[in-house]
C-alpha cells in the first residue's frame, strides 16, 4: 500500500466514522462473545483496533509493512507477525480475529481465510468488514462473496 494511503488511514483514527465504525464492531463482538483468548488483529495496519480487541485478551498483530509494524510494537501489541508462515504456524492460537478492512486487499482471499482457519481455537470467531464487495476483484456479486465466505468458514 502507498505510504499516503496510510497516512490517511493513520489520520482517520479520530474521525467521526472510524469511532463509529469502531462502536458497531465492538457491539458486534460483544453480542457474539467470543471465548475468553487471544486476538489475532489481521492487517493491523498502525494499529487502531488494539485498544477494542485488548478488551477481549492479549492482542497480535499480522502486518507485512515494515513501518507499520514499528508502530504496532510502540503501541504495545503483546506479538506482531509480518510473515504468513509464521502466522499459519499458529494453531489454536487465536480465540477472536478480526479482519478489518483487509479481505479485499488478498488475492486468494477464501484459500487465506481456510487456512486462518486453523488457527482460531474451537468457539472462536472471524470479525470481517470489507469496505466494498465490488472491490474484491475474486466475486462477481455480493451474494457470491457471501456465498464463498459462509463455505470458506463452514467448512
Amino acid at each position: 500500500m502507498e505510504d499516503a494511503h496510510y497516512e490517511t488511514l493513520r489520520s482517520a483514527e479520530d474521525s467521526w466514522w472510524y469511532r463509529g465504525r469502531s462502536l458497531a464492531i465492538e457491539r458486534m463482538l460483544k453480542s457474539f462473545s467470543p471465548p475468553p483468548g487471544a486476538a489475532l488483529d489481521l492487517g493491523a495496519g498502525y494499529g487502531a483496533m488494539l485498544p477494542l480487541l485488548r478488551r477481549f485478551g492479549p492482542v497480535t498483530a499480522y502486518e507485512i509493512y515494515p513501518e507499520c509494524v514499528a508502530v504496532c510494537r510502540e503501541r504495545g501489541y503483546e506479538n506482531v507477525l509480518s510473515d504468513e508462515s509464521a502466522l499459519f504456524a499458529r494453531k489454536n492460537a487465536f480465540a477472536l480475529v478480526g479482519a478489518f478492512d483487509v479481505l479485499e486487499h488478498i488475492k486468494e482471499d477464501v484459500a487465506f481465510v481456510s487456512r486462518l482457519r486453523e488457527s482460531i481455537v474451537p468457539g472462536g470467531i472471524i470479525v470481517a468488514t470489507v469496505p466494498s464487495f465490488r472491490s474484491r476483484p475474486s466475486c462477481a456479486s455480493r451474494g457470491l462473496a457471501e456465498a464463498a465466505f459462509s463455505h470458506c468458514l463452514a467448512s
